[in-house]
């Protein structure tokens, strides 16, 4: 199992903005560039899936797995021998809302789902938060 996790803590944002943007995932490109499109059909509840097209890369299958709302909500995608889990949390502090994303990866070929997704996934987690929370910052919820 491999596990990487980013938090930071964002003044003057409200955990209802974030939910906002992270809710909306057919808008997930407005303030994530590495993606191409989400497709989500459902609505955004346990068990609901969605196609997610990165840049340069081929699209994937992704299920939520947990909701709380204004809280923290989970996914993941199937690789071959490997599962790759996402999870995303919101903590109001004194000094603003933590926001956290922590990576797993599991399974038998775990190692070389790190080497080929994950790790790159990863490196983007700071700047895709940045900006995140730019975008939710626009929004009037």
């Amino acid at each position: 199992m491999w596990t990487q996790s980013f938090s930071r803590i964002y003044p003057n944002i409200s955990k209802e903005q974030i939910w906002a943007a992270w809710s909306d995932v057919n808008n997930w490109p407005q303030w994530d560039k590495g993606l191409d499109y989400c497709d989500m059909k459902d609505s955004f509840t346990e068990g609901a899936k969605f196609i997610l097209k990165p840049k340069g890369g081929p699209k994937v299958k992704i299920f939520i797995s947990k909701i709380i709302p204004y809280q923290e909500f989970s996914d993941y995608c199937r690789f071959p021998g490997a599962k790759m889990f996402d999870e995303h949390f919101l903590e109001e502090t004194p000094e603003g809302l933590k926001i956290t994303n922590k990576i797993t990866v599991t399974g038998p070929l775990s190692v070389l789902w790190v080497k080929l997704v994950a790790k790159k996934v990863a490196e983007e987690v700071p700047a895709q938060t940045e900006s995140l929370v730019q975008y939710a910052r626009t929004l009037h919820v």
